[in-house]
């Protein structure tokens, strides 16, 4: 079978241009990990025959990625015989932390390993990396969803009821280059560049003060469902209403009255990619403002529509929009000084009992196994799951003081749960 080869999609773009920015101790950070459980009684020629198929229907599990002669980077899809890295471990312990922690080589490897662990000859479990330039959030629940599929399937000797693949990423590029993305492109490339001229760097320009860094957890069963209330009962999604909190926060610890929130965004915008393995995300940019003193229902009203507004600004030419920000003086992605980063991950996404699990599993490695990370400012990480509301802060002692950061996370639980008491 040919090579098929062709230019990045612009979610693509981002992460090969941050795999390549970064020093090379420092790209496993890029690096993703999820678990799917194993029932009892499945063999381990069945999951490799369940990865072999998983491989076969999606383009974005098999692909390289390198530069062509005329130095354009380049994604070279793999013939399916091309598998991945398929390991059987026994009681993996360290190896498994190795194998998680290893970055990739994107040129000559493809960007996904799978460890199958067993304990003598049962099959325990299946230990997944890979790498951010060729999936998503999104894309893991979907491919959680289908070993689910596979594996029934081969334990009742069924055929699996799995949704055709209707897209591939090499399709996602035609459809870049076609005059309306172009346009779309151009016209968030000149909202990136109204937001980087007027916003103003809230940090000391020595980086000897935000040298420490921390990172701290809270999980709140009440705070989820006062979340879901809310959001019913102001018509909001539940991501704004979080936003809202977590912006009353940032103006109480820090005294930043307008800021500006970056959000991952998923780019979905067709049902056919409902089933699309592929990285889409691309960074948001939502302006907000305190300085009137927005009640919570206001200030989630707010953060909706400025959300609404980042989204539609959230498809473009990461090259070109990486060429602004240097422009600015931005040396990276982890350099936009005085921004804060937030991310929930939207009920949107397909939700599965293998989703749930490994997305819990996903934050556990992506906590233990990587490096530091030099955030310049917040960020947020949100997720629901069967704990309730899972919040994890990140920052550094430029922005926040250590010391404020558990009552920071605590200020947020407490606000959702007293605004879903009031029913004024």
């Amino acid at each position: 079978m040919a090579i098929r080869s062709g230019p990045l999609t612009f979610g693509q773009q981002g992460y090969f241009l941050y795999h390549e920015i970064d020093e090379k101790t420092h790209r496993r950070r890029w690096n993703l990990h999820w678990e799917w459980p194993v029932p009892p009684g499945v063999e381990l020629s069945t999951l490799e025959n369940v990865i072999r198929v998983l491989i076969a229907r999606h383009e974005a599990l098999r692909t390289t990625y390198s530069y062509d002669e005329n130095g354009t980077p380049t994604q070279y899809v793999q013939p399916p015989e091309a598998l991945p890295t398929v390991l059987s471990l026994d009681r993996a312990g360290g190896a498994l932390t190795q194998h998680a922690r290893a970055e990739f080589d994107l040129a000559s490897v493809p960007p996904v390993r799978f460890v199958i662990v067993a304990e003598g000859n049962a099959v325990r479990k299946v230990v997944c990396t890979a790498h951010h330039v060729a999936l998503d959030g999104w894309s893991i629940s979907v491919l959680s969803s289908e070993y689910e599929s596979l594996v029934a399937a081969a334990s009742e000797a069924a055929a699996p009821a799995l949704s055709p693949v209707r897209r591939q990423p090499l399709d996602i590029v035609v459809e870049q280059l076609e005059p309306k993305a172009v346009r779309r492109s151009t016209r968030a490339l000149d909202y990136w560049q109204e937001i980087v001229s007027s916003t103003q760097c809230a940090l000391p320009a020595s980086d000897s003060s935000w040298r420490t860094h921390f990172r701290v957890s809270l999980t709140t069963g009440s705070a989820l469902r006062a979340t879901q209330l809310l959001a019913e009962r102001w018509n909001l999604p539940a991501s704004a209403v979080v936003l809202a909190a977590f912006g009353m926060q940032v103006r109480r610890y820090t005294t930043l009255s307008r800021f500006v929130v970056l959000s991952p965004c998923a780019n979905r915008f067709s049902p056919a990619d409902e089933s699309l393995v592929t990285c889409l995300h691309q960074v948001a940019a939502i302006r907000l403002d305190t300085s009137k003193s927005p009640t919570l229902p206001e200030f989630a009203a707010q953060a909706a529509r400025a959300a609404m507004v980042a989204g539609l600004h959230a498809s473009y030419d990461c090259f070109e929009w990486y060429r602004l920000l240097a422009s600015h003086g931005y040396l990276d992605k982890f350099r936009i000084d005085s921004w804060l980063a937030y991310n929930y991950l939207s009920h949107k996404i397909p939700r599965t009992a293998a989703y749930d699990e490994s997305i819990r599993e996903w934050h556990y490695h992506e906590l233990r196994t990587s490096d530091p990370k030099p955030y310049l400012g917040l960020y947020l990480l949100v997720t629901s799951g069967r704990g309730g509301l899972q919040l994890t802060l990140s920052s550094n002692s430029a922005i926040l003081n250590p010391a404020d950061a558990e009552p920071f996370l605590t200020a947020i639980e407490n606000l959702l749960k007293q605004a879903a008491k009031d029913n004024t």
